[in-house]
């Protein structure tokens, strides 16, 4: 692997287990209902939580949370959602430039054929995520 996308195999991993998790019943079609679903951001959470421990980026416990909590936050605006303030996820297509659900789905697909396919912006997005965790 070439090296700066080592450091975001991790977070495409928990993208690939999020929308497995998703994909576990009635194929939700929007963040909102797949968050009606279930156990969406826990899944993320817990799938970001065991990738992100060790390997090339070392974060301390607390610094793992924030990224994951960055990071999901991060992947749900990207691609058309955003949380209400009672902390549910909510379609909102307006800001996210032609990107959806459905867009999720097929990034999903694109990771599983290969790892390495992570939108440059989206990348960044982690990075800024990452540097937020680390308090850099």
């Amino acid at each position: 692997m070439r090296g700066p996308t080592r450091s975001f195999f991790p977070i495409m991993v928990a993208l690939i287990l999020l929308v497995g998790a998703c994909s576990q019943g009635n194929d939700p079609a929007s963040w909102s209902e797949a968050y009606e679903d279930g156990n969406l951001r826990d899944n993320y959470m817990k799938a970001c939580i065991e990738a992100n421990q060790g390997g090339e980026i070392e974060f301390t416990e607390s610094q793992r949370s924030k990224y994951c909590v960055c990071a999901f936050g991060r992947v749900v605006e990207y691609f058309g959602g955003s949380v209400d303030a009672n902390d549910q996820l909510v379609d909102s297509p307006s800001d996210s430039f032609g990107r959806d659900f459905e867009g999720f789905r097929e990034l999903e697909n694109s990771l599983r054929d290969d790892p390495e396919a992570l939108p440059a912006d989206l990348e960044s997005l982690f990075r800024t995520c990452r540097d937020q965790a680390r308090g850099l």
